[in-house]
């Protein structure tokens, strides 16, 4: 492998958008190449080979990543799934989708509805578009544990109908994702939900699992496709690991949760201001255990408020990162399932194929939990690029920053398909064509507040005229600055003459975003009152403003770098 460039922090991004726009070497190729996406959710950079996690069995994504390119350092725009992935499936940031809860699309927005997206590009440059599972966001929760209420509460996604009939060809049907739970028999007594465990082992046939009947559809869609004589492009989305983890029980067997080792950070770190905080798991306050010992098989955990002086017991952690972690084995099946299908059909060397997350998650790291934070656990997200064509990428490692905007002008380019208009990402082609040049130096993130700092604070289901603050946060080579900032609720928009309450800054000075440490290491102590840090905060903070206040200029100096 070789050894990974250095990429130090010049804070000139909006320059280097530029410039990446206007001069990136474009892989147009002939003829045009397939497209497979595969999406997961709530899937951090827990990957063996591509993040040098051993304690996870991830073995097809690891040969994915060896004939593919690794990009180190990339991050979501929005830590919860339905604006991320209105975001990445249009190429815009949050702040021009006006997507910021699960109530409104991109198609909501002004001018979105002539917007064009990435399946709906392909589809427009006569590919066969098909697509089945969660690739826009599903807003469908059944009361059941099964998933017959989704067909029906279809509309209720955003966009509604996975954006059919604009982003997909209509020779199939999308299959309509849902989300399932524990089963009754699992211990679920109010029939699955988060009324019941938040981890099961099932003995059932995988048939019982939403997320292999909507990777059987991509397969049948990909086999469909083949057929027809032109190129295709293929989108399937995976549920899991999102909890709960109800799962194959074979997967549960790889883990022995005694051997796992808890966070090694399990509270909140003092100094840190309670926007940072959220107090729940997916939204809820209390989670349930598969537990012989408690009266019920269940037991409740509550999770651990903004103040918790003591860590959680050692056997919820083991319990939970179980269940994650053979959600995710479980995925890498389904991927695996994709992969091999490739082969079969002979399309490996003429398809490229993108593996991502829509967000991070937290595991207890710093007493917080799934998403919904703007820490490097919650925005941080694996990505492999596989394009057999560009050797130079193949089995390679990058340390260049990429953000999930720039997937849609990156797969465009790297099929040969011109780059879309309108967007707000840049083509990442020229650094899978050669991992050691660098497009970007700097990701952004942001996440609102609803409600009280340090509590229950969550904006998923509330209007954006109930924002209170909205956090920014910008992750450059040597640390992390984040803002939490006060929203006009009647402009919809970050009141910049407002104070701002709460800032962090995390160092990341010669973070390798691999192996030991990835999840717990690096911002576990805010240095925002630090004052040897005081030159780095200050041009953090400008990069902040000029890339989230549309009245500031954007900055075209390259200050020092760290």
């Amino acid at each position: 492998m070789a050894a990974l460039r250095r990429v130090h922090l010049a804070l000139a991004l909006p320059l280097a958008v530029a410039t990446a726009r206007s001069s990136v070497h474009h892989a147009t190729v002939a003829p045009l190449r397939n497209v497979v996406l595969m999406v997961m959710d709530d899937a951090r950079p827990d990957q063996h080979y591509a993040y040098g996690q051993p304690e996870i069995r991830t073995p097809n994504m690891d040969r994915l990543a060896q004939g593919g390119l690794v990009f180190r350092r990339a991050y979501s725009q929005f830590p919860v799934c339905g604006p991320s992935r209105n975001s990445f499936m249009t190429g815009r940031r949050p702040d021009t989708t006006r997507v910021f809860n699960f109530l409104t699309s991109f198609r909501d927005a002004p001018g979105g509805g002539e917007w064009v997206s990435l399946p709906q590009h392909f589809k427009n440059h006569n590919y066969t578009a098909l697509g089945s599972g969660k690739l826009y966001h599903t807003n469908c929760a059944p009361v059941h544990w099964s998933c017959d209420a989704c067909t029906v509460a279809a509309t209720e996604n955003q966009p509604p109908n996975q954006d059919e009939p604009f982003s997909w060809s209509q020779d199939r049907p999308y299959q309509t994702p849902c989300q399932e739970y524990c089963p009754p028999q699992k211990g679920a007594p109010n029939g699955g939900g988060y009324g019941g465990p938040a981890a099961c082992g099932d003995d059932a046939p995988f048939t019982a699992f939403n997320d292999y009947n909507s990777t059987v559809q991509a397969i049948e869609n990909l086999r469909y496709a083949a057929t027809k004589g032109t190129p295709f492009f293929i989108g399937m989305g995976v549920f899991k690991p999102h909890y709960p983890w109800h799962i194959p029980q074979q997967f549960v067997d790889l883990y022995n949760e005694t051997t796992l080792a808890p966070p090694a950070h399990p509270l909140f770190p003092q100094g840190t201001p309670p926007w940072a905080f959220d107090h729940g798991l997916d939204g809820v306050q209390t989670f349930e255990l598969l537990n012989a010992s408690a009266p019920s098989g269940l037991a409740r955990v509550p999770v651990p408020p903004l103040t918790a002086a003591a860590p959680m017991p050692l056997w919820v952690y083991q319990a939970m990162r179980r269940g994650y972690y053979s959600a995710m084995s479980w995925s890498d099946h389904l991927i695996g399932m994709m992969l091999d299908e490739l082969d079969t059909l002979g399309l490996t060397n003429r398809t490229l194929v993108v593996l991502t997350s829509d967000h991070g998650y937290h595991l207890g790291e710093m007493g917080l939990w799934a998403k919904q934070t703007l820490f490097e656990d919650a925005t941080h997200v694996p990505l492999t690029i596989r394009a057999p064509w560009l050797p130079r990428s193949i089995g390679e490692h990058t340390s260049s920053f990429i953000e999930l905007v720039d997937l849609f002008p990156t797969i465009a380019d790297l099929a040969g398909l011109p780059l879309p208009d309108g967007v707000d990402g840049v083509s990442q082609a020229a650094v899978v064509q050669n991992p050691e040049s660098v497009v970007k130096d700097q990701a952004f993130s942001q996440y609102p507040r609803c409600g009280s700092p340090g509590g229950p604070a969550t904006c998923s289901s509330r209007s954006a005229t109930e924002i209170e603050v909205m956090g920014v946060s910008v992750r450059a080579d040597g640390g992390r600055l984040t803002q939490w900032r006060r929203w006009d609720q009647h402009k919809l928009c970050i009141n910049w003459s407002a104070a701002v309450v709460g800032v962090e800054f995390y160092p990341h000075i010669d973070d390798p975003s691999f192996g030991h440490g990835l999840f717990d290491e690096w911002e576990v102590s805010n240095q925002a009152a630090n004052e040897t840090h005081a030159t780095v905060i200050a041009q953090l903070a400008a990069l902040l403003r000029s890339q989230f206040d549309p009245a500031v200029a954007r900055i075209s100096t390259s200050p020092p770098s760290f």
